[in-house]
């Protein structure tokens, strides 16, 4: 389950953030202060990201891009599982990342699409906390629990610095975090498998920490690749 937050851009700023930090904002920031370290290069494992990470987000930030101008910029934007799908129904994209191999995996689904669908998504090398653009957004979303990669105060603060910088007056911020299980134990691990498509398998292991004192969440990931036999 999901809880989905949706923030109109306030003519002072200083009010927005200390809505958000003091976790008045639909009881939804300060259920889901945990939060996971910043990854910055995926390497290997972009190949495969998008076997694990579908949701069903798709169609709520589809809609909210249809409502609100047609163009959007989206943060976190990844192998761009989200932002082909708004560019499909003629939403102008902008989508930032900071890892290099998840925005060449994005490049190279981009490829496959139709010449009038690739014009309509630029990608741009960037941090969330310290991007600069000169276009304003009517729109700018983050999917995927993204914003929890901002793991302090002063990170969320450059984040939704920058946001402000570049959200168009009476435009829209969105975004989705988890929802808080206080019964979950500080450490636990899982594991699932996908199909490559290719008489193959990956299976993704995972270990999560969390420090109770902060809140914070450490995951890492581990992707065995099995060859199945003729």
């Amino acid at each position: 389950m999901q809880c989905v937050t949706i923030l109109p851009n306030l003519s002072n700023f200083a009010s927005l953030l200390n809505t958000l930090i003091s976790g008045q904002l639909l009881l939804c920031f300060n259920q889901t202060l945990s939060a996971r370290r910043l990854i910055v290069n995926y390497g290997l494992a972009s190949k495969y990201y998008d076997l694990f990470g579908s949701k069903n987000d798709v169609a709520f930030y589809k809609e909210l891009a249809l409502k609100h101008g047609k163009k959007a910029l989206e943060l976190g934007v990844g192998t761009a599982r989200v932002a082909i799908e708004l560019v499909r129904v003629g939403v102008t994209v902008w989508g930032i990342g900071n890892s290099k191999y998840m925005l060449n995996v994005a490049k190279e689904k981009l490829e496959r699409e139709k010449a009038s669908v690739r014009k309509r998504l630029i990608l741009k090398l960037a941090d969330m906390r310290s991007f600069r653009l000169k276009e304003k957004f009517p729109l700018i979303y983050i999917p995927s629990a993204t914003f929890e990669h901002c793991i302090s105060e002063k990170d969320q603060k450059k984040c939704l610095n920058c946001i402000h910088n570049t959200l168009k007056s009476k435009g829209i911020l969105a975004f989705d975090l988890p929802k808080l299980e206080p019964e979950k134990p500080e450490s636990s691990w899982w594991i699932d498998r996908k199909e490559t498509g290719d008489s193959g398998e990956v299976v993704r292991t995972i270990f999560s920490r969390r420090t109770p004192k902060t809140n914070i969440v450490s995951l890492n990931f581990f992707l065995t690749f099995i060859k199945k036999a003729n």
